[in-house]
């Protein structure tokens, strides 16, 4: 797991929780996001940083429920979110992709177009607050009317937080929102957040970056205090007990029919087929998996309470 940063004091009210969650790749059967808890205070800016391929998009989009939970599971204020209330939830806390996609027409189309979802249906455009927010990340209003298609990167990012922020969420989930931009434009991105931000006291974002003084710059964080080791052993304690609860049907049964060969093997050995040569060393080959698949499982389960801790 990427390293968090977050105020140093956080406020008592919980946000979003993630609850020992854990993300795979099935086709490739890697773990892309290990046993992982983390809370989200009300007022709180935090920053995730950490090289690529670390997890940090992979975890944001957890949290967000864009991807689901191949373990754990997500809470919202202290209540865990209900299959039926993951587009309420959605409202609530925005993710911004670090490639935003714009839809053909101007950007008052794209800004309009969030309303005629289903999920806001009690909601409307109001040009007049989308100004506002691109006045606070140095557009003017004729910005509005400008074309989706002619809006360089810098301005595509701005129009899609524009897009985001006008619809009043509690939480900002942002996904490196400065990547690949010159220096003045993410200063209007950490303008336009930081506006969003004081607005209202409740709100609260995660800034995640591979570079800590951008996600620090953007999030205006500081580090945690790092876990104790009485609490980093109670983590790694906790999700060995539960990690059997992570493992697939796949896993389960690529392993049975392992011991079920094997035994079938040793059978044959037994009662002096032929080839035993041949039979044998597939045996052999048979228990060196079992034994690899075992092993790794071991070393994954050393492994997962360290993650969540990070």
């Amino acid at each position: 797991m990427p390293d968090a940063t977050s105020p140093a004091s956080a406020p008592s009210i919980e946000l979003v929780a993630a609850h020992a969650v854990v993300r795979r790749d099935v086709v490739r059967r890697a773990v892309l996001l290990h046993p992982t808890d983390f809370t989200l205070y009300a007022g709180e800016r935090a920053a995730i940083t950490g090289p690529s391929g670390s997890g940090k998009s992979v975890f944001l989009r957890t949290l967000a429920l864009l991807d689901a939970c191949d373990g754990g599971h997500i809470s919202w204020r202290g209540e865990r979110i209900a299959r039926a209330r993951i587009p309420a939830y959605r409202r609530r806390v925005a993710y911004i992709a670090q490639r935003p996609t714009m839809l053909d027409g101007t950007v008052k189309d794209n800004l309009r177009y969030p309303f005629t979802l289903k999920t806001y249906r009690d909601a409307h455009f109001d040009r007049d607050t989308a100004a506002q927010l691109a006045r606070a990340a140095g557009r003017d209003a004729d910005f509005l009317d400008k074309l989706a298609g002619d809006l360089s990167g810098s301005e595509a990012q701005i129009a899609a937080l524009v897009r985001v922020l006008q619809l009043a969420p509690d939480v900002l989930l942002l996904d490196e929102p400065t990547a690949s931009l010159d220096p003045a434009s993410a200063r209007a991105i950490e303008a336009l957040v930081s506006a969003w931000f004081d607005a209202d006291a409740p709100r609260a974002c995660i800034w995640v970056s591979h570079d800590p003084n951008i996600a620090q710059s953007g999030a205006g964080a500081t580090r945690r205090r790092p876990p104790s080791d009485d609490e980093r052993g109670r983590a790694r304690g906790r999700h060995a007990m539960n990690g059997y609860q992570n493992l697939s049907l796949f896993d389960i049964g690529l392993a049975a029919a392992l011991i079920v060969v094997n035994g079938t093997l040793s059978v044959a050995l037994d009662l002096g087929l032929e080839r035993r040569l041949l039979v044998g060393a597939i045996r052999t080959v048979v228990q060196l998996l079992l034994i690899g698949y075992v092993l790794g499982w071991v070393f994954a389960f050393d492994r997962l309470g360290t993650s969540c801790c990070r």
